[in-house]
């Protein structure tokens, strides 16, 4: 009996995802469709379980697939903030009423620190955004980098105008 192949359509099912795609090269789209299907489909973000999850789907090694995972990550050519502000005006657009955003530091690695907003949809956190920094740089205080995550943040938001109480 043959095992059902999985196919990636992440980006027919997430119409950002399309909107994101179409600004990648083709290993970029291929990865990050790849990616979403594979959060999706396990629901964590996990790097080993995802890449566990991709070396199934393409038949290659794990130690491969978690590469590519990091290679895309790492890549400076794709713009992160774009791909952020795509996925929150998505998720935004679908809240009825004034949305829920969490801001918070979280702890990552040693000398990593992550500034993560969340979205709460349908009692779940979806992060809609995320920014790391190393933790000695921030020599006076950490409010200018607060301040522009809350800007950037911000301008992701469908009526910006409307959104200002949540900041």
């Amino acid at each position: 009996m043959k095992k059902k192949q999985f196919k990636c359509s992440s980006v027919n099912v997430y119409p950002f995802v399309g909107k994101i795609a179409k600004k990648l090269h083709g290993h970029q789209k291929k990865c990050l469709s790849l990616l979403l299907s594979a959060i999706v489909f396990s629901g964590t973000v996990n790097t080993y379980i995802l890449a566990q999850q991709i070396a199934e789907w393409t038949k290659t090694l794990f130690d491969s697939a978690k590469k590519r995972i990091y290679r895309f990550i790492g890549n400076t050519r794709v713009n992160d903030v774009f791909i952020y502000e795509e996925l929150a005006k998505s998720l935004l657009a679908g809240v009825k009423g004034r949305p829920v955003i969490s801001v918070d530091w979280t702890e990552w690695h040693s000398n990593l620190r992550v500034l993560a907003a969340t979205l709460t949809v349908a009692r779940r956190s979806v992060v809609i955004f995320a920014q790391s920094c190393v933790k000695n740089r921030f020599i006076r205080s950490q409010n200018s980098m607060e301040n522009a995550f809350l800007t950037t943040l911000l301008s992701f938001s469908p009526s910006a105008e409307e959104s200002r109480a949540f900041v």
